[in-house]
């Protein structure tokens, strides 16, 4: 009986070790695959789904690019074009002596040149040597804009070249606050369109005023 009993713990015991050999063998695969899934999952994770944002993107960092905006290249003006200088030359005017700006009144007021001076260029030039009075007076008698377009086109330039001064005739005698002074002059008047040159005798009487220690044109007269 005894040996019965043996037997049959020996039996129920082979049997529980088979079983639980059995059980771990079951088991084992299940961890092995929830690891392989893990894995997996793991991998499917950080591999970005084609056609997503994420395909498009790199794993490696691109540099950063620094874009600076160049400074605009400056405009440089067209070269103006160059103009012919007057041919109109004022002589140097001494304020002491009234022959002196009678001059240089006379050949500022009578001279032009018509390819480069403005039809007022002249009441500028003359302003130096006449008083407010004379040169607001003069400042208002302008060539027609017609006729001066006629000078322009003609290229005409009309230069006025003092010859001699004098006392004119029958003038009151000339004082330290008034003197008169008569004007001679030639006149030289050339034009490219037609080509043409003339010289004709010019000139006028002047009534000189001491303005401030200055002599100044204060009047032109006929004779």
């Amino acid at each position: 009986m005894r040996r019965r009993l043996t037997l049959v713990t020996a039996c129920l015991t082979a049997l529980m070790v088979a079983g639980c050999s059995r059980s771990t063998a079951r088991t084992m695969p299940v961890a092995s695959a929830s690891k392989a899934q893990t894995s997996s999952a793991a991998r499917l994770s950080r591999t970005p789904v084609a056609g997503s944002p994420m395909a498009n993107m790199s794993t490696t960092a691109a540099p950063l690019v620094v874009v600076t905006s160049e400074p605009s290249t400056p405009l440089v003006p067209s070269p103006a074009v160059a103009m012919a200088a007057s041919a109109v030359k004022v002589p140097a005017a001494n304020y002491g002596d009234p022959n002196s700006v009678a001059a240089a009144f006379y050949v500022a007021y009578a001279s032009y040149d018509a390819r480069s001076d403005r039809e007022d260029t002249w009441v500028g030039r003359i302003k130096p040597y006449t008083t407010a009075n004379l040169w607001s007076q003069l400042s208002n008698n302008r060539p027609a804009p017609a006729a001066w377009a006629a000078k322009h086109g003609a290229g005409e330039i009309s230069l006025v070249t003092v010859t001699h001064l004098g006392h004119p005739d029958g003038a009151p005698a000339a004082t330290a606050a008034v003197d008169y002074v008569a004007v001679f002059a030639n006149r030289i008047t050339t034009t490219v369109r037609p080509p043409a040159t003339t010289s004709t005798p010019d000139g006028k009487t002047l009534v000189l005023v001491a303005v401030s220690g200055k002599w100044l044109v204060d009047q032109l007269l006929s004779y």
